[in-house]
Formats: C-alpha cells, structure tokens, sequence
C-alpha cells in the first residue's frame, strides 16, 4: 500500500509528507553546490562539463520526480478513499470548470443531478457497516459503467452522489437522469446470502453559465428530497 492512500493525511499533512526521493535531496547535500565547482584547477574543461552535465540531469529528475508526487497526492484530497469517485472538492473543481467553459460558449450548460439511497441506515443497521460501504462501492461501480466520459461523478459524502451531466440541453439531461434513477433502482448487491436492493431517490437541476455552483447543488438537492418524500421505501425489502 502506498505512503499516500490516506486522502486526508494526505491533504492535510503535504509538506511533513514529502519524504526524499533521491540522496540530492538530502539536508547536507540540499546546502550544498555541486563538489566539481570547486575542483577547476585539477580537472579538464570537458570532465567538468561532464560533471556539471550529469548533475543538471540528476537534478531534473529529483524535481521531477517530486512534482509527480504533488500531483499525486493534490489528486488523492480530490477523490473518495472509499470508492474511488471525485469527493465535495474535486466535484465543485470540475463544476467551476464547466461554468467557466459555459461563459466562453453560451450553448454549453447541462443537468445537475443528486442521488441519495434510500434505507441506507437500516443496511448498515442490519448487515454492518461493511455491507454498507459494498453498496456505496457498488453504486459507484455502476454510476461509472452508466455516464459518458465527458460526465462528472462524485460522492459528496456518506450516501450522496452526485453526476454533472456535461453539454447537453435541459430536456436531453432531464430524461437521462430519470433513465439513471430507474437503471439503479432496478440493481441489487448479494451481502453474505442476503440480496440487498439498491433504492435511490433522484433530483435533478439543469444549470448554465449564469449560475452559482452552490445554488445548482441546493435546488437539485431540494427535488431529491421532494421525490424522496414521495417514495416508498419499503416497497422493496431484503430478502
């Protein structure tokens, strides 16, 4: 396992995080300058160009391969330890984006869409919370296999997801969350013998270049609730 799966030690302890990937990044060589810059007199022009040649190209790679790790724990606070997804920063990062590519081209925009499972609670009341961390991975599974690749999906937090469905018009977007909400609400997961349905209420916000990412999240938010008001979830049971 790597030093850096903990998303949030990751996020939140950056610098102490960063270990030496090279001898070049040693404290008593970090000081230092190269020894060839004080060996001119008894070394020939071309070897301390050799020299000098070689240490530039060590040095490249030490930075390099320092950015690497950056990069790669920047990645890791943007996405769900649990199930791989985008998590609340990352998603409001690629919704800026699509705001911003939305001011440039007024006919781009597309539909918010919210998701909350029903009866969570009760499976990890009645399986543990395994069981419900094996649903919450599975929902993400599937909401991968259902998108394009131009969409954007997240978990925001305990049994929340959400998917921007990217450059598409209202009544397109529209019609594929409902699609989305009735492919998954058909889905099951086995849990030791036990066939757990998957139920999600669904809420769904079109959204364009003149809108706030956080007021697009709210009224999506606000329609899932509704629909959920008017579910019933124990029309399904565990079996």
């Amino acid at each position: 396992m790597s030093p850096y799966d903990n998303a949030s030690t990751a996020a939140f302890g950056l610098t102490e995080r960063l270990e030496p990937v090279s001898s070049a990044f040693d404290a008593p060589r970090a000081a230092s300058l190269p020894p060839f810059l004080f060996d001119m007199d008894s070394t020939s022009p071309n070897r301390r160009l050799s020299q000098a040649l070689a240490w530039a190209a060590e040095a490249q790679q030490v930075i390099a391969t320092q950015a690497e790790r950056i990069a790669y724990l920047e990645t890791l606070t943007m996405t769900d330890e649990l199930t791989g997804l985008l998590n609340r920063r990352g998603f409001f990062s690629h919704f800026n984006r699509e705001l911003a590519h939305a001011q440039r081209d007024p006919t781009a925009g597309g539909v918010l869409v919210m998701m909350d499972m029903d009866g969570f609670k009760a499976i990890n009341d009645s399986f543990g919370h395994d069981a419900g961390d094996a649903v919450l991975r599975r929902v993400a599974a599937l909401l991968g296999t259902l998108v394009r690749g131009q969409d954007v999906v997240a978990r925001l937090g305990g049994d929340e997801f959400t998917i921007l469905l990217t450059r598409i018009d209202q009544d397109q977007g529209l019609e594929r969350a409902n699609a989305l909400a009735q492919r998954l609400n058909t889905e099951t997961i086995v849990w030791h013998g036990h066939t757990l349905p998957l139920a999600l209420s669904v809420g769904s916000c079109p959204y364009s270049a003149d809108d706030r990412p956080e007021l697009v999240l709210r009224r999506a938010d606000a329609a899932m609730y509704a629909n959920k008001g008017k579910r019933n979830p124990g029309r399904r049971s565990h079996r």
